[in-house]
């Protein structure tokens, strides 16, 4: 049971090609400039932002070079993107920044042609509000519990992804990086409790390379999973003669990526008849170290948080939270009154 999202093809191929060349030059040109600082999949994620602005530019605005698009166009195109395409705040906000981001671009290497150009998106194109057009799922200990039951009955790779996202709190980008090295049983972290990985991640964060943090997993709740997967993976070793090095492997031996963990996680999704995804588990993660009591600089040290954004990810319900302290002060009063009495 995938979340339903909205998608509407707006780009192809055929569209790209025609491109106007002054607008395929100016996006090469932002590209080699974002290259230098971003991440591949931000790099991913501005090119097709940007195919799908000049495509949609070329059907309505006579393929202008971007400099010569004008206010209501430009709010045309927005407008677009709210009715047509259903995009949410959020959605909203990234095309509103690379667009401003471009328009930064054409005043850098433009200004001699056009010396009076400014870059007007912020102030033409209002941001709209960023509220979740999904329904948050938050999973229970019995849940996962369940999920990696029965994954440990089916497929042992299944089950050893779920738990090292459920025991790491790890971003699906982060656990298509695990190697077979990057687990080392003797190399433990916070008391012994938790195993640090071998080597940095790349984690989010702004550069080419991202922030480069250590994962910490929790020891005892993950190596009986790890452990069978490891048998597991041996036999796809032998069997296909894979000569890769990275922990998680499909039944071919080729190495599983995000789109593997996607097609395996709609399984799940069945399985528990709701909807997933992989942040539920960093949410999870973090929500069963606050019920424990762990101090906020603990948590945000073993997730490699710089800020305080615990409770950001604790799914924990208010009316499940420890109380105890200040419910005792108005028991306290409520006995005192009763003594007047």
């Amino acid at each position: 049971m995938s979340r339903k999202t909205f998608k509407k093809i707006t780009t192809s191929e055929e569209f790209i090609e025609k491109i106007n060349p002054q607008n395929k030059k100016l996006i090469k040109l932002f590209i080699q400039d974002k290259n230098r600082k971003c991440s591949d999949a931000t790099i991913k994620g501005y090119t097709s932002d940007l195919n799908i602005f000049f495509c949609w530019a070329l059907n309505e605005c006579e393929n202008k070079f971007f400099p010569d698009i004008k206010k209501y166009e430009l709010s045309n195109f927005f407008s677009y993107c709210i009715d047509e395409l259903q995009w949410n705040g959020k959605r909203f906000a990234r095309m509103r920044s690379v667009l401003s981001s471009l328009s930064e671009c054409v005043i850098k290497y433009f200004d001699e042609e056009y010396p009076t150009f400014r870059n007007i998106i912020n102030a033409v194109i209002e941001a709209v509000p960023k509220e979740a057009v999904r329904e948050k799922t938050v999973l229970s200990d019995q849940d996962v519990q369940k999920l990696l039951d029965w994954l440990s009955e089916k497929n042992q790779a299944d089950a050893c992804l779920l738990a090292l996202a459920v025991y790491s709190g790890s971003r699906i980008s982060e656990l298509e990086q695990f190697r077979i090295d990057t687990i080392d049983e003797n190399n433990l972290s916070f008391g012994g409790l938790f195993l640090e990985t071998t080597h940095k991640i790349r984690g989010k964060g702004f550069g080419k390379n991202g922030s480069q943090i250590y994962k910490h997993i929790i020891k005892d709740l993950f190596l009986p999973y790890y452990n069978n997967y490891l048998e597991y993976r041996k036999e796809i070793i032998e069997n296909t003669k894979s000569e890769s090095n990275m922990l998680f492997l499909q039944k071919d031996g080729v190495p599983a990526t995000v789109t593997t963990f996607n097609s395996w996680k709609r399984k799940w999704e069945k399985y528990l008849k709701s909807d997933l995804y992989f942040h539920n588990y960093r949410h999870f993660f973090t929500t069963m170290l606050v019920k424990q009591k762990m101090s906020k600089e603990v948590i945000m040290a073993i997730v490699s948080w710089k800020s305080d954004i615990v409770g950001i990810y604790d799914d924990t319900e208010e009316k499940n939270r420890d109380w105890s302290n200040d419910l005792e002060k108005l028991s306290l009063l409520l006995d005192n009154k009763k003594g007047d009495e």
